[in-house]
This record gives C-alpha cells, sequence and structure tokens, in this order.
C-alpha cells in the first residue's frame, strides 16, 4: 500500500516532468487527484506554474470519506476472491449494452480488487493532502473548482487562494 499513497503520486508526476524534460507546469486534478496536486506543490514548488485543485480531499472531509470507504476498503481487501468474480462478471459484458453511466460503474467493478484495496489503505494509512499550515504558504498561483456546499472550499486556506 506504500506504493499507492498520495506522496507516491506526487513523486511519479515529478517523474514525469522530469521524463518529458519540462522544468515547470500546470498540473492539476479532481479529488484525490488534486490532493496528488497539492503533494507536487509540497514537495517541488518550483517544479508547478500553476495549480488546477477541483475538490480535494482535505482535513475537514477526512471522516467522511473513512466511513464511505471503510466498507469497499474491507469487502476488496477480505473480499478479494468475491470481487475477483464479479470483476470477471463485469468484463463479460460490453460496453456499447449499457448506459454510459452503467459502463461507468462496471468499469470500476473490472479493476482488479488489489490495487484498488491498496490505494485506498494508502489513503487511510498515508498522508492524503499537505496539513492546512503547510498549505497555507504555498505561493504557487491555483485555481479552485467546487460546488458551495462543499466544505473543502469553504477551507480558510482554499478561500484566500480562490480570491487572491
Amino acid at each position: 500500500m506504500r506504493a499507492y499513497g498520495m506522496e507516491q503520486f506526487a513523486q511519479q508526476t515529478i517523474g514525469l516532468l522530469d521524463h518529458l524534460d519540462l522544468e515547470d507546469a500546470v498540473v492539476g486534478g479532481t479529488s484525490l487527484g488534486a490532493n496528488v496536486t497539492l503533494n507536487v506543490a509540497s514537495i517541488a514548488p518550483e517544479r508547478l506554474r500553476g495549480m488546477i485543485i477541483e475538490m480535494p480531499v482535505l482535513d475537514n472531509a477526512l471522516l467522511g470519506c473513512a466511513i464511505a470507504f471503510t466498507p469497499l476498503m474491507v469487502a476488496l481487501t477480505f473480499g478479494e476472491p468475491v470481487m475477483k468474480l464479479l470483476q470477471s462478471g463485469a468484463k463479460a459484458i460490453p460496453s456499447r449494452a449499457v448506459p454510459f453511466w452503467g459502463d461507468v460503474t462496471l468499469d470500476w467493478v473490472r479493476q482488479d480488487p488489489g490495487p484498488s484495496a491498496a490505494v485506498i489503505q494508502g489513503l487511510f494509512f498515508g498522508r492524503v493532502a499537505p496539513p492546512q499550515s503547510e498549505r497555507e504558504t504555498f505561493q504557487t498561483p491555483a485555481i479552485i473548482i467546487g460546488h458551495p456546499r462543499d466544505p473543502c472550499i469553504r477551507s480558510p486556506t482554499l478561500t484566500r487562494w480562490r480570491t487572491s
């Protein structure tokens, strides 16, 4: 699970910039992808020209995520044989045979349960995002996207970013 944490994904993003021979770039993501971006800002701020942050999972959302994802983590980790059976069944259904959102759901079920469980375990046992005290020091220009009831967008740090 250590290979599936947000800090490791940030290191991989920096590695991709290196591979592409890019000195800096605008990096962004949605949800956990936004968390990867925030971790890039923490690890290598000089590599960022800008950030696009859409609905990150921050400190005030961790309890809700734990409540939502714990059953899924248990199912993927301890019910892996059953999940592999579901995966086989989902793979047998052609994408064109179901509506778009049905295929999105089937695509999730088609994934190998092992890495999916490792990602969730990495979230539970690793750092999801830099702490607010560190985020407040970020100088990289950022566009913050979210919905009005999103508690992450109402955080003082992101409000400051959004209005500057």
